[in-house]
């Protein structure tokens, strides 16, 4: 989809919408990735979707036909795009404020600590979301996981081998995959990108990328967030 910052916007309130009309009915579900870091926590992008996941859940199905039905009487569902597997749902959310991507995963069993209460939303917390984005990064290079690794790295105190123990509970990864794909991205691809409120400076966001890549290989601690506030105390903060 080729959005506007306007269009991202619009987007946001419509995920707010949408997640209060479930709110009280995530069963054992809860909103992560980039959305969560995005609405609850880092306020530093937008977001074009709503990521919610189960761990290992026998009553994934059921839970996202309650879920679905809810949905259906609040919003307009495209019944063509609609997708349903054993572990994966997509349905998509038509709406004048635009169209909302809504995926449930029924996921690995592994995870970093609980999910956050904000009211009756169940939110991932930013520690378990950024394992989740080093797993991600061998597979499919996409430079908003880049960014929202780069600002958590920014905004919390954690050491790096941890983090990546607790990825390889969730996938086989490599730390030199990581390490090395996060040294050659490309930080131009991150200019005037509209799910981005302000601009980049480029060259500060390198100079990041490059700390994060040296703690990474040492497997220490997170030098950008030294004395911030550990990941694993982060409380969400609504927008």
């Amino acid at each position: 989809m080729n959005l506007s910052k306007n269009d991202y916007q619009n987007l946001q309130k419509l995920q707010a919408k949408v997640l209060n009309s479930l709110a009280g009915h995530f069963g054992n579900s809860y909103l992560t990735g980039g959305t969560a870091l995005a609405n609850y926590f880092l306020h530093h992008r937008y977001s074009d979707d709503l990521d919610l996941f189960f761990n290992d859940d026998p009553s994934f199905k059921k839970a996202t036909q309650t879920m679905i039905r809810l949905l259906n009487k609040k919003f307009s569902l495209d019944q063509d795009q609609r997708i349903i597997a054993d572990s994966f749902v997509r349905v998509w959310i038509l709406e004048d404020m635009g169209n909302l991507k809504v995926e449930f995963v029924n996921d690995v069993v592994a995870r970093w600590d609980q999910p956050l209460m904000v009211g009756e939303i169940a939110v991932d917390n930013p520690a378990n979301i950024l394992a989740n984005k080093l797993t991600a990064i061998p597979g499919r290079e996409e430079p908003k996981d880049v960014f929202d690794i780069v600002c958590l790295a920014l905004t919390y105190d954690f050491n790096w081998g941890t983090v990546m123990h607790e990825s390889t509970k969730k996938a086989l990864v490599a730390e030199e995959d990581i390490s090395m794909l996060l040294s050659i991205f490309p930080v131009k691809l991150l200019e005037d990108q509209p799910w981005l409120p302000q601009k980049t400076d480029l060259a500060q966001f390198s100079k990041n990328l490059q700390t994060i890549v040296d703690d990474f290989l040492l497997a220490q601690g997170n030098s950008l967030g030294k004395g911030k506030t550990p990941i694993t105390e982060a409380v969400p903060q609504p927008s």
